[in-house]
């Protein structure tokens, strides 16, 4: 094991973009497995998750999990069993879970996950068969309820949980639009089987709608928020659903600065209903999403798309990208 165990700080809050200065590494000790306590197991980290969730943790006020200045940064992670004095552990498990962005680190154990990693690649696990997939999977389920036949739009559709939501509304039968910022993420939902999408850094949402979904909207699933939301409230259909998932144009905005809704009286004359969530409500039942989930992806009904930044040293940078559009699909670092 390396002398050195390298750790990712939380350092400085953004003003209000991410920035070199906002995460610092740092040198912290390395766990020795002879000092493990009894039901301890020691992890050497594998696959950090970066997700667009973690800038509003950086906010002094936030929804989820706020981050003090000065801890190590932490989120989504597959790990190894380096030593397990923990009898639902041995040494070589492949384990995901809320974990530091730390090389190596002592755990209890409570709430990791064991991965099969011959079945599924361990990435996927951060992607289509996890967070992002149970985010995707379970409103639709839950808040969507779709019907086949039914005409659905995905903003941020080439994006970690965009891609699998599309990809589910299309097992349900449902009619799928997509919008992404570039041809490239265009074509490749295309491949993932969206009915039709558009870039809408060149064709605006009011005039793709009008030409994609001329009869309206049933259910909107909403990962970008602000004007693009505002906008397709226009064509909901009456008793249409929006899911908000997400918000990610208007995480990195200043206070005062974020998208004020213009449009909502719709929801009043249309009967539509607006719902966030935060993916933990269904934390009970994540087990079974996550099998229905790596069935599908058995079966071949679920693709999945992963983009891979290799180093622990590239973390913060993968998580800046997000807001800037590097990735497609799902974002993660090797480490």
């Amino acid at each position: 094991m390396s002398a050195d165990n390298l750790a990712w700080t939380f350092a400085k809050r953004p003003a209000p973009e991410i920035t070199s200065e906002t995460f610092k590494v740092t040198k912290v000790n390395t766990p020795k497995a002879e000092d493990l306590k009894d039901g301890e197991i020691l992890l050497k980290l594998s696959y950090i998750s970066v997700d667009p969730y973690m800038r509003p943790r950086m906010n002094e006020a936030n929804y989820f999990m706020p981050l003090k200045e000065g801890q190590v940064m932490d989120g989504g992670c597959t790990a190894v069993v380096v030593s397990s004095k923990n009898a639902n552990f041995v040494a070589g498990d492949h384990v995901q879970g809320f974990l530091p962005w730390q090389q190596y680190s002592v755990h209890s154990g409570a709430g990791l996950q064991k991965l099969n990693v011959d079945i599924i690649p361990e990435s996927s696990y951060l992607g289509a068969v996890g967070m992002p997939g149970l985010s995707a999977y379970f409103p639709i389920t839950e808040i969507g309820h779709p019907k086949a036949g039914e005409t659905v739009y995905v903003s941020g559709a080439a994006g970690a949980v965009g891609l699998t939501a599309g990809q589910i509304f299309k097992i349900f039968g449902c009619r799928v639009i997509g919008s992404a910022g570039t041809d490239d993420k265009v074509a490749l939902c295309k491949e993932y089987g969206y009915d039709e999408v558009f870039n809408y850094k060149t064709t605006s949402v009011k005039d793709a709608l009008a030409s994609f979904a001329p009869k309206g909207v049933d259910i909107y699933f909403d990962n970008v928020g602000g004007e693009m939301l505002d906008t397709t409230l226009e064509h909901m259909n009456r008793f249409g659903r929006v899911v908000l998932c997400g918000a990610i144009s208007q995480y990195n905005k200043a206070k005062g600065e974020t998208y004020g809704l213009r449009n909502l009286f719709h929801a009043i004359g249309k009967e539509l209903k607006l719902e966030g969530f935060i993916v933990s409500r269904w934390a009970a039942r994540f087990g079974e999403g996550g099998q229905q989930l790596a069935k599908w992806v058995a079966e071949g009904k679920l693709k999945v798309k992963v983009t891979e930044i290799q180093g622990f040293e590239k973390a913060p940078e993968a998580l800046q990208g997000l807001f800037v559009g590097d990735n497609i699909g799902k974002m993660v670092v090797k480490v």
